[in-house]
């Protein structure tokens, strides 16, 4: 799967897109995911609470949100991936879905797997496209987003948070 052409996506996403190196797809997803792995093991549970602000996520619910984010990803993508480019796809409320999603109740263990499945979820779907499916569109608003625009998205997106963390919780 090729990088998407800036043309694909919402300009908002160059960001993330921008974190991901050249070279094939799954290469890169794998690699994503052993350095997100190795990161969350060298995290203990007691840390893994920690907030650099009063106002900030905690490093389990930063993990929750790139959970979040890659699920409704995926679907989007799913969307796409399937020729319906009627369905209107709203963007995410990133801080009504952490409300609602009680990170802080959970063992940062448990988010972890949670991480490791929906992750293997991803691999698998992305996997079974090919290069003409890769390419459709979804109707998210503002503007229309293809299938490997999403893909390379959960990379970056994924980055962009780990960078956060090491950056600012300094574990």
């Amino acid at each position: 799967m090729l990088k998407p052409e800036p043309s694909e996506y919402n300009p908002y996403f160059k960001a993330y897109i921008d974190l991901v190196p050249e070279g094939q797809f799954q290469v890169l997803l794998s690699q994503n995911s052993e350095r997100m792995i190795a990161y969350c093991n060298a995290i203990s549970e007691t840390d893994s609470n920690y907030q650099y602000g009063a106002d900030k996520w905690s490093i389990k619910e930063v993990l929750m949100h790139i959970i979040d984010v890659e699920r409704t990803m995926v679907n989007r993508a799913f969307v796409a991936s399937r020729g319906d480019n009627e369905s209107t796809l709203f963007k995410m409320d990133d801080a009504l879905y952490q409300k609602n999603a009680k990170a802080a109740t959970r063992s940062f263990k448990n988010l972890v797997e949670e991480f490791n499945l929906v992750r293997a979820n991803t691999f698998f779907f992305f996997n079974t496209l090919n290069d003409s499916q890769s390419e459709l569109k979804a109707n998210t608003v503002p503007q229309a987003i293809s299938v490997r625009a999403l893909a390379y998205i959960i990379i970056g997106h994924s980055y962009h948070h780990l960078n956060i963390l090491k950056e600012r919780y300094k574990f």
